[in-house]
């Protein structure tokens, strides 16, 4: 598991390899903003998986790629970008460069 920040927006990324590193992270970020857990995250998924909130004024993005596959990677980084998007207010579609190079950093991030 890795922490870095994200440039530009701020926040920070936790890149997490495994599902359980990527439960562990979320869960501590989670009793960090002060938000009970009931049971964790419950969505199913076996490629990989992406959370966000804001955690004492910061957004905090927890991810990761646990079946190594570029595609899975590509669709984390999304999510990844989309996050920080809507945190600060930019539109994708208006901002496209800014998006398409926030996406790449992402992409990059989340490499094994």
């Amino acid at each position: 598991m890795k922490t870095v920040p994200i440039p530009i927006y701020g926040g920070r990324l936790i890149v997490c390899r495994t599902r359980a590193e990527f439960d562990r992270a979320y869960e501590a970020e989670m009793v960090r903003a002060g938000m009970e857990l009931v049971d964790g995250p419950t969505l199913l998924c076996s490629g990989g998986m992406t959370s966000h909130e804001i955690v004492g004024g910061e957004l905090v993005i927890v991810s990761g790629v646990f079946d190594r596959r570029g595609g899975t990677r590509a669709h984390e980084a999304t999510h990844c970008a989309q996050a920080v998007a809507g945190s600060v207010g930019m539109d994708p579609i208006r901002e496209e460069e800014a998006f398409a190079y926030l996406t790449q950093w992402f992409y990059e991030e989340l490499a094994p």
